[in-house]
């Protein structure tokens, strides 16, 4: 039998060390090349000039410029002195978001962190074939992982809402704490409905600011 040599994994992670630094070119050519391209970009010179312009050094392209200046190696990581403040040309991908509103992950740390029950996010899941619209409406406690699925016929506003209080109106400690919904269950529609809500015991403060924004 042919002996096979062993391989164990330290040996192989410290092989893997040094010809991994290997793979990437370096980040400067020399502090005196950054300091060319650092004094161009003051003086509202473009990367494409800066790589273009017949010069003594050897400067990087125009693409390397850009990347090192948005990974903050030059300019002391200050975009506005390029002619388009760092932002692309194309269009960016607005389907599926909300570009107004308060984001989930902005809320309180409180919340955030775990540290006080009673706070819930609010959301639907529905098949993933789309051969029927009913759906889930899910409630997660942030705190306990407390979670509450209740069939509901359809994603509306009022059918959500209704969902909400059912089940909620059996948690004394819900009124007064703070209740997120995540994008796409009805969140557009809640502002008339968070308000019912609210006479009836249960607080939305955050529902209501992100609903008013979006609608």
């Amino acid at each position: 039998m042919y002996g096979i040599p062993a391989c164990y994994p330290h040996t192989a992670h410290r092989k893997y060390l040094p010809r991994r630094s290997c793979c990437h070119r370096g980040i400067f050519h020399s502090q005196e090349v950054i300091d060319c391209i650092n004094g161009k970009l003051k003086a509202t010179w473009s990367p494409e000039q800066i790589a273009r312009v017949p010069c003594e050094l050897q400067t990087p392209g125009w693409r390397t410029i850009c990347r090192w200046s948005c990974e903050k190696h030059l300019i002391n990581g200050s975009l506005k002195v390029l002619r388009r403040k760092g932002k692309s040309h194309e269009a960016k991908e607005t389907r599926g978001k909300y570009s107004k509103g308060k984001s989930i992950r902005k809320r309180d740390k409180s919340v955030y962190s775990r540290q006080e029950a009673g706070h819930r996010e609010a959301d639907t899941a529905v098949s993933g074939q789309g051969k029927s619209k009913a759906c889930f409406a899910a409630l997660a406690e942030r705190k306990t992982r407390f979670y509450i699925a209740v069939k509901i016929p359809g994603r509306k506003a009022e059918t959500m809402e209704n969902a909400i209080v059912a089940a909620l109106s059996a948690f004394p400690c819900a009124a007064g704490q703070d209740h997120y919904l995540r994008p796409g269950c009805g969140v557009r529609q809640l502002a008339p409905y968070g308000r019912t809500v609210a006479l009836r015991g249960l607080l939305y403060r955050p529902v209501l600011r992100l609903a008013e924004r979006q609608h």
